[in-house]
């Protein structure tokens, strides 16, 4: 089913004027909150873009894929509030390393995409950028990206990197940051041409008190790092508000 009602509706026309605001193209998705590999509701999608570069919030599931080794890292505590917490791309590749080379660790990466339901979204192993490591440049739609935020919410198993996303510096507090109570992942880097792109990928209340899975992308123009942060708390401050109507977090 289809979330609907006048609150996402005129939701979608905020998006729209933000965008016109500020300068930016927005993609947001909402999900409900629903079982691993499932889905209650139809994902809800705003904004005139779909996707971007997934930047550091690729490293949730790589995080899973790390959880899933046997043994699991000793240091993964550490590695986890460096990588999910600290929002350090060092502790990415460091995470990543473990999975293998980049074809295997792609591969297990991938197997948790598709364990939560993304059939799509692959995880690159090149990129012509000297400056970023690969994985970083995967192409990750919002929408599976939303529908991911809401199946960690019920998921015992991804529980110990879902609890590094409650944790997260000022520098990292904008968008659904600023939502109290919120879970989040937030990565900033620019795109291809040098324009500044912002990803989030967040767990937070709604103002019924209903979780909800977010995913977020905002690009900007060149040197307009600061109207793309503005852009996500406004983005933000309406979602909390106008995604309501969707199923009310049942794992």
């Amino acid at each position: 089913m289809a979330p609907t009602g006048e609150d996402l509706a005129d939701l979608q026309a905020q998006v729209a004027a933000i965008e016109n605001r500020y300068g930016v193209r927005v993609g947001l998705a909402v999900s409900g909150i629903a079982p691993v590999g499932a889905q209650l509701d139809a994902t809800w999608t705003a904004g005139s873009a779909t996707s971007g570069p997934a930047l550091g919030t690729i490293d949730l599931p790589i995080a899973l894929a790390v959880l899933n080794l046997n043994p699991v890292p000793s240091n993964i505590t550490y590695l986890l509030a460096k990588s999910i917490s600290g929002s350090s791309l060092s502790g990415d590749e460091a995470l990543y390393s473990f999975l293998g080379n980049g074809e295997e660790a792609a591969t297990r990466t991938n197997a948790v995409l598709r364990a939560y339901g993304d059939q799509n979204t692959t995880v690159a192993t090149s990129t012509a950028r000297q400056d970023v490591p690969a994985f970083s440049q995967t192409d990750w739609p919002v929408a599976p990206q939303a529908q991911m935020a809401g199946q960690l919410w019920c998921s015992s198993d991804a529980w110990y990197a879902v609890s590094r996303m409650h944790y997260f510096d000022d520098d990292h507090a904008y968008g659904f940051g600023s939502v109290v109570g919120s879970y989040l992942r937030t990565s900033d880097g620019v795109d291809d041409n040098g324009n500044p792109v912002v990803r989030q990928m967040a767990i937070i209340p709604n103002a019924n008190g209903d979780r909800i899975g977010v995913g977020l992308v905002v690009n900007g123009a060149r040197d307009k790092l600061d109207d793309v942060k503005a852009a996500a708390d406004a983005v933000a401050g309406r979602v909390y508000f106008g995604a309501v109507g969707f199923d009310g977090g049942h794992c």
